[in-house]
């Protein structure tokens, strides 16, 4: 006879944790499509030049990479749902700012708290799917729950386009800070307690002793960094609506979804590092 598992601690189910991790990485990544083609024509940005632009997206990955740090402190300490909720508060902050428009060092104290909360965000979203999913389960949850990032970076940009068209430039903040409450009530609600990973006892470093490791690190950090390039100087350079440089960032998303499971399919049979060429 099958023992059936012991409920998760503190009540979350392996379905109510993939549910408030999608939502929460769905929304961080929509938070952060959306800002695209508005904040390098917000006036307080143009006015700030060039380099302050570049400065203004940078500054999101540098507090992202900052409390990614703290996160796991925290959710090794506590769980996943204080770093969650930590988000949460972030990411309304964020949203609220970045609808003033300026002075162009509250859209930088917006971006770092865009930052800050993706940080706590996806590594508690992470580790509640670890928590309360069986091993066996775990990879097909994590990959639903990243999934979701591909979608938020897919309609962030083109929706943002369409309501600045319509409705103003702060139209897609306020439309995100709506979602954030949606996304904060649901990890309010469905996350109880603060379950913890007990049956994987790797430490952090242990991936880069993987043969090849490097190797991917740095293919993923020179993509990254092709990607986050491009953002705040294409929407100045092209000179076009906010709908049209959100189509097109939406259609390079959606390039990047075409070419996966085709890539898939082949890599088994192809050197991965043609791919990555």
């Amino acid at each position: 006879m099958t023992v059936p598992h012991d409920p998760p601690t503190g009540g979350t189910t392996p379905a109510r944790a993939l549910v408030v991790s999608s939502a929460a990485l769905f929304t961080d990544m929509l938070v952060h499509g959306l800002a695209v083609p508005v904040l390098p024509r917000l006036p307080a940005v143009v006015g700030a030049g060039s380099a302050a632009t570049g400065v203004l997206f940078a500054s999101y990955a540098a507090a992202m990479i900052v409390a990614t740090l703290f996160a796991g402190r925290v959710v090794d300490r506590h769980g996943p749902r204080t770093p969650l909720l930590i988000g949460l508060g972030g990411l309304a902050a964020a949203t609220l700012l970045f609808a003033t428009g300026g002075p162009y060092w509250l859209l930088m104290v917006a971006r770092l708290a865009q930052g800050i909360a993706g940080g706590m965000s996806w590594v508690a979203a992470l580790c509640l799917i670890a928590a309360t999913t069986p091993m066996e389960k775990r990879g097909q949850s994590m990959g639903v729950a990243l999934s979701t990032i591909t979608l938020g970076v897919l309609v962030g940009p083109p929706l943002a386009g369409l309501l600045v068209e319509h409705f103003g430039a702060a139209s897609p903040f306020l439309f995100a800070a709506a979602v954030a409450v949606v996304d904060g009530a649901m990890r309010i609600i469905l996350v109880k307690g603060s379950p913890r990973v007990t049956d994987d006892v790797a430490g952090p470093l242990a991936v880069l002793r993987v043969p090849g490791s490097f190797s991917i690190v740095l293919a993923v950090v020179v993509g990254a960094a092709v990607l986050s390039g491009v953002e705040p100087v294409l929407p100045v350079h092209l000179k076009a609506s906010s709908l049209t440089v959100g189509l097109l960032f939406g259609l390079a998303v959606l390039a990047s979804i075409t070419a996966n499971p085709i890539v898939g399919r082949f890599v088994a049979a192809v050197s991965p590092r043609l791919f990555v060429g």
